[in-house]
């Protein structure tokens, strides 16, 4: 579902008369020059990273040293949280609705006194909506009333594959805010961009982290993503891919309700989340019929009330019998129970 590479490519390497200089160009002009329209609100500064993965970990690693509190709306990405882990960050969950995280939620995180926030403005794992306008403001209330002012990083994981472009902090408070978007969704992994802008500070500290390497992306890898923004034949394979990924999400919904299953997968999320009542035996049941789903639980930080299975929406059958089946099988594992014994 992704936009053919050959001319992004071929520009990416036209576009520019600096390639091999020594000199480091943290986001090229071409790049900054197509994305600065596109964003939320006005960035102090920028740079680009290997992908929204990278860029994510980059950005809150600059903004949490070992041993620092880390507050991430849920559900989150399973290695993101696994990265933390390694790094000896303190994650805690912060609960949301169909608006964003939720202002008691967010009270509650900031008495532990986090270092900085992880958000999905644009949901891409999330059950349900993205962030509104109304509670964007409300939590910027929050955070401006609170002694102590935490960094705050948004994630956007899912770049022009959005329905919409959800709202930002980043107008309220801009010098603590930075977004991190990616592109490799939507152009394929193999562009490994992702743009990074905001507080100046935070973006500084996000290129002294790559300092070990070379501490900039490819310049032509960064043209090749500026040329795909602009050209109108990768937007009309993004906006193909947009409304195809929508038509899955929906058909899978539908045909689980048939089975009896609740299932759920915001506007923008790239993840659908259907409701078992067992996880591991569900997991463990679909396997057995090569059907590989995501572990619920290892998107949230603790104990989460309910069994769920992760389903990647662009790995989806576009065949209706092929969905039908794929409920089917979803619906029997959801109620199986698999047990390993001793021999």
């Amino acid at each position: 579902m992704q936009p053919d590479l050959s001319a992004a490519l071929l520009a990416g390497l036209s576009s520019s008369d600096e390639l091999n200089r020594p000199g480091r160009e943290y986001i090229t002009e071409p790049l900054l020059s197509a994305v600065q329209a596109h964003w939320p609100f006005q960035a102090q500064a920028w740079t680009a990273a290997g992908g929204g993965s990278e860029g994510l970990i980059l950005a809150t690693e600059a903004a949490a040293s070992a041993g620092g509190v880390v507050a991430i709306e849920e559900p989150a990405m399973p290695g993101f949280l696994d990265t933390l882990s390694e790094l000896n960050i303190q994650p805690v969950g912060l609960c949301r609705d169909s608006e964003g995280p939720l202002i008691r939620s967010l009270q509650e995180a900031l008495e532990l006194e986090p270092v900085a926030l992880v958000l999905q403005p644009e949901g891409s794992y999330a059950m349900e909506g993205s962030l509104s306008t109304a509670r964007a403001a409300d939590l910027a209330r929050v955070l401006m009333d609170s002694p102590t002012r935490p960094w705050i990083i948004e994630d956007d994981g899912v770049g022009p594959l959005a329905v919409r472009q959800a709202a930002s902090l980043g107008p309220f408070l801009p010098d603590h805010t930075v977004r991190v978007r990616s592109y490799c969704k939507a152009y394929g992994v193999d562009i490994r961009t992702c743009v990074i802008g905001g507080s100046d500070q935070l973006v500084a500290a996000i290129i002294d982290k790559r300092t070990h390497g070379v501490a900039m992306n490819s310049r032509i890898l960064q043209n090749t993503l500026a040329h795909l923004i602009n050209s109108d034949e990768a937007k009309f394979a993004v906006a193909a891919a947009r409304d195809k990924y929508r038509t899955r999400r929906e058909r899978l919904i539908s045909a689980l309700a048939r089975q009896g299953l609740r299932a759920q997968a915001g506007d923008n999320s790239l993840v659908l989340w259907v409701e078992v009542s067992d996880e591991n035996s569900a997991l463990i049941s679909l396997a057995r019929k090569g059907i590989v789903v995501g572990s619920g639980s290892k998107s949230f930080i603790g104990k989460h009330s309910r069994a769920l299975l992760r389903v990647a929406i662009p790995q989806l059958p576009d065949e209706d019998e092929l969905v039908e089946e794929l409920a089917t099988r979803i619906a029997e594992a959801s109620c199986s129970r698999n047990r390993e014994y001793l021999a």
